[in-house]
């Protein structure tokens, strides 16, 4: 058995249904009685909570995307040492709506920045906080938005009114990643059914709930 709590990522794009599956795996978690910590990137604490309206503000348009990559470093810095450590330290589960990956897609692939880069600043800032299981919710991009344009009622922000083709790029990047970490990323199509999606959810989740005290 484990001493320490759990560390579950979802990513994918907006409208994917990420956060339908995060919220029903928080659900299925309580129902075991486990404590589960639901977080989020940017924006999981009073900091990044101000960090997060300066990426997402749309009057921000012409952010320079270093600076950009930067801003969503110092947030994932301070949300790991504020908030991620000290969960998985008391034996919680923590459930958290993107992390690393997502700058690895966005800000790498999306925007162009270097992957080695991105790769070095994430090091430095994760402070070793890896992700037990990060689950990717994969669609393509036309549909995702058809989503989006359905059911939100507000103005997209910043990133969500990038063009077609870097979302495609996002797509490509989070696909890339995965297949180079296997053992820790698991692709689920969010186009299936949301009944189905959260089937497939629960049975890799199992094994890792065995392994909690």
């Amino acid at each position: 058995m484990r001493e320490k709590g759990l560390f579950i990522v979802f990513e994918g794009i907006d409208g994917s249904g990420k956060t339908t599956q995060l919220q029903k795996t928080v659900a299925f978690l309580e129902e075991r009685d486990l404590n589960v910590v639901v977080t989020r990137e940017p924006g999981g604490t009073t900091l990044g909570a101000k960090i997060r309206s300066l990426l997402l503000d749309v009057d921000n348009q012409g952010m320079d995307p270093l600076c950009e990559l930067m801003l969503y470093a110092a947030d994932r810095s301070h949300h790991v040492t504020d908030t991620i450590e000290p969960a998985i330290s008391r034996g919680d589960v923590v459930i958290c709506d993107r992390y690393a990956l997502s700058t690895l897609a966005y800000q790498g692939y999306g925007r162009g920045l270097p992957l080695d880069t991105i790769r070095s600043l994430n090091q430095m800032a994760i402070h070793g906080c890896v992700p037990d299981l990060t689950f990717i919710l994969d669609m393509d991009p036309i549909v995702a938005r058809t989503r989006i344009a359905r059911h939100r009622a507000q103005e997209p922000d910043r990133l969500e009114q990038e063009k077609l083709d870097f979302f495609e790029r996002v797509r490509h990047g989070y696909l890339t990643e995965a297949r180079q970490a296997p053992q820790r990323c698991a692709v689920m199509d969010g186009a299936r059914r949301p009944e189905d999606v959260f089937q497939s959810i629960k049975e890799i989740l199992e094994p890792l709930l065995c392994t909690l005290r």
